[in-house]
């Protein structure tokens, strides 16, 4: 894989002082930044990845159609967030389809029209072939 002119990958090694390269969009950005700040977000970010991780395992447990999508919209928001901010571009594309799907259904199970089920009573006769012989029967 080619990379742009003068890209350096993010050191989340850096120790204070160091410079570190933020990419984005082919600019690169020098910042110093301290060993705690560096620590405080890749922890946020490892964080946000087990959230994404902990919803969608929610979502599962859900037993309503409409609870199901609303938490997996979450989890997929969440877990696209932390691929974006790792550069892992082909999971951002699959929880932007998955998120796009969960806000279809939702739309589709807040629109649709109750279902009209007919319930029948049961007839108070009911008449069998008896060959000739005289029988009667009821339901109660």
């Amino acid at each position: 894989m080619r990379r742009p002119q003068g890209y350096q990958p993010l050191d989340v090694c850096a120790r204070n002082g160091q410079r570190v390269s933020i990419h984005c969009d082919r600019n690169v950005a020098d910042v110093r930044v301290s060993d705690d700040a560096l620590a405080g977000l890749v922890g946020m970010i490892t964080a946000l990845g087990w959230l994404g991780a902990l919803l969608a395992l929610a979502a599962y447990a859900q037993t309503g159609a409409a609870r199901f999508r609303q938490i997996a919209l979450l989890s997929s928001t969440a877990l696209l967030t932390f691929n974006a901010l790792l550069g892992i571009w082909s999971n951002v594309a699959l929880e932007a389809t998955l998120g796009a799907v969960n806000v279809v259904r939702l739309i589709q199970l807040r629109t649709r029209k109750p279902r009209v089920v007919a319930v029948l009573a049961p007839p108070e006769r009911i008449e069998l072939p008896t060959d000739g012989v005289e029988t009667r029967c009821s339901i109660r």
